[in-house]
């Protein structure tokens, strides 16, 4: 089902976003609806500034916390979620096995070869190759269970590769800081995270602003990603597969001390 414009959250709500008319994954499409509540995490503090309370504006920094590890599970789902559908497109709409990404071939080629010499070749001859795919996607699902828990730069980077072939996705991280830039903040941010979540230290203290930095980089970098992986579905399918959908623009603010 088609995602229609009235049915996206105005992330415009969101400090100085614009919105764009621009081609979007389902899993994108998800990110956005998923992201209202960084809409009532702002709107909180804007309430909390109403009250002028100070008290339970000191103690604010308890929801910046959780929104931080949000932010981080939101980032998470939309990678898996737009691997599983990019492959998914593949599968579906691929001429042939040769259009495949030749990175994405190297690994079906490696797997086969640890299966029995007599099977391996009938497993991709006719349109074998598509069931072969579709089969290994619930593999890769379990896979990522145990692998893709901290959705670091490198991480995301095997995912991609894995999954649908593109050699180092974060590349296309073009933000104006550069994508260098990109991971080294994604992986701070993903490492404060951790430490919030697995070893909780009271009286550490997560500013409004730096959670909005945090969710500024990703919603950034899920634009970039939707992108790469809507240009190389198009590269072999021959179709842009994405939905048009009003999205908002990304916004990357330069983290302060992490």
């Amino acid at each position: 089902m088609t995602t229609t414009d009235d049915q996206l959250p105005e992330l415009a709500a969101l400090p100085n976003t614009k919105i764009l008319r621009v081609p979007a994954s389902r899993a994108c499409l998800n990110f956005v609806s998923n992201a209202d509540d960084i809409r009532d995490f702002y709107a909180l503090h804007q309430e909390a500034k109403k009250v002028n309370v100070r008290a339970i504006y000191q103690k604010l920094h308890v929801a910046n916390k959780a929104v931080l590890v949000l932010v981080a599970a939101l980032w998470e789902a939309y990678c898996e979620d737009v691997a599983e559908e990019g492959l998914r497109l593949l599968v579906q709409h691929a001429p042939s096995w040769e259009a495949l990404p030749r990175p994405l071939l190297k690994s079906v080629a490696k797997e086969l070869r640890r299966l029995d010499e007599e099977f391996a070749p009938w497993t991709l001859a006719g349109e074998g190759w598509r069931q072969y795919l579709t089969d290994r996607l619930a593999l890769l699902g379990q896979k990522r269970n145990y692998s893709f828990a901290t959705p670091k730069s490198k991480n995301v980077d095997t995912l991609f590769l894995d999954s649908i072939g593109i050699v180092r996705i974060s590349d296309s991280w073009s933000l104006p800081s550069g994508a260098d830039w990109a991971r080294s903040e994604l992986d701070k941010f993903i490492d404060q995270r951790n430490m919030i979540a697995h070893r909780y230290v009271a009286g550490d203290t997560v500013s409004k602003r730096h959670v909005r930095q945090f969710f500024n980089l990703v919603a950034g970098l899920v634009a970039r990603t939707d992108a790469e992986v809507g240009r190389v579905i198009t590269e072999v399918t021959g179709k842009n597969r994405w939905t048009a959908a009003s999205m908002p623009s990304p916004r990357t603010d330069k983290p302060t001390n992490l």
